[in-house]
């Protein structure tokens, strides 16, 4: 059976890559181009009987994917192939070999969108992630890629000015070439970084030995703020990692992700005073003109602030 699935799977791709005029003399990019596909749709079967992501969408993206291959491979019609291959993609958008396949099977029926989704290929599979492993080798995944950049290329599809949007990303690159050669901007972010969390945490730790009492709105939203620093921090160390969605740096993220949190701080606060302002005291009862907590008139020393009140 598994022969029986690779020979067709193979016919389908001797099919489709016919009408794909491949760039000569070498490699043989037609062939080379067949032998991935036919091997991913062969263990894309196995693949989906197990299902092996975590996530459900992904798993039934895998599920409509395999089926599309089996039925492209038995020669089911187009039309059935191209929507197992659609739904594919609405389970998991990010399902960059869903895209090749529809590429193929568009291809095959001379459908002008073939070289669009060729190009959502290249745009979404700049990362080899844990979702086509099962099925697609690093190796075989990014000879893809370079096969249909080149196929692009000889049809004329021009990524001049788009070269970042297709570039692949590999883990840790960015973050490797700050250890080596920092960029000064880099330098003065993570020196600042540091400083600010570390003596943040001498702070914080400091004042609880002082007996601070961090429900304060003050203390609270300056321990508030210092988590959001971490965030950044986070954001920071995950752009030179892996690289943000959406194009962004990590010197556009970082700022944003500050000013966002300072002014939601803002705003916290801000309702919190009009609302403790809005509400009416019962008889016998005021605030402590310290840290305006509700006391009882008579107490001559605030609980919560530990402050004598003027009497």
């Amino acid at each position: 059976m598994t022969r029986l699935l690779g020979g067709f799977i193979f016919s389908l791709c001797l099919l489709a890559t016919a009408n794909i005029e491949m760039p000569n003399p070498t490699p043989d990019w037609a062939g080379e181009f067949s032998e991935i596909i036919t091997h991913a749709g062969m263990k894309l079967q196995d693949v989906a009987a197990k299902r092996p992501h975590k996530l459900k969408a992904m798993n039934d993206s895998v599920r409509d994917m395999a089926r599309a291959a089996l039925g492209m491979a038995s020669h089911q019609p187009p039309e059935e192939s191209e929507q197992l291959l659609e739904s594919s993609i609405h389970h998991y958008p990010d399902n960059a070999f869903a895209y090749l396949l529809l590429a193929i099977v568009k291809n095959a029926r001379g459908d002008p969108e073939a070289n669009k989704l060729f190009e959502s290929f290249l745009l979404r599979s700049r990362t080899y992630t844990e979702f086509e492993k099962p099925f697609l080798s690093w190796d075989e995944f990014h000879k893809l890629r370079r096969v249909v950049y080149a196929l692009l290329e000889s049809r004329g599809v021009s990524f001049k000015g788009r070269e970042k949007e297709i570039q692949v990303r590999i883990p840790f690159v960015a973050l490797a070439e700050y250890i080596r050669h920092p960029s000064r901007e880099d330098k003065v972010m993570n020196v600042g970084f540091i400083a600010v969390i570390f003596g943040g945490l001498i702070g914080i730790a400091l004042a609880s030995l002082m007996g601070a009492d961090f429900s304060l709105p003050f203390l609270r939203s300056l321990v508030m703020f210092y988590l959001a620093v971490w965030a950044a921090y986070g954001v920071w160390l995950f752009d030179l990692a892996f690289g943000l969605p959406g194009g962004f740096s990590r010197f556009q993220a970082v700022p944003l992700v500050l000013k966002a949190s300072a002014g939601l701080l803002f705003l916290r606060e801000l309702w919190h005073f009009y609302m403790r302002r809005r509400v009416r005291l019962a008889e016998g009862y005021e605030r402590c003109p310290y840290c305006r907590e509700v006391i009882v008139k008579l107490l001559v020393e605030c609980p919560r602030c530990r402050r004598r009140l003027a009497r």
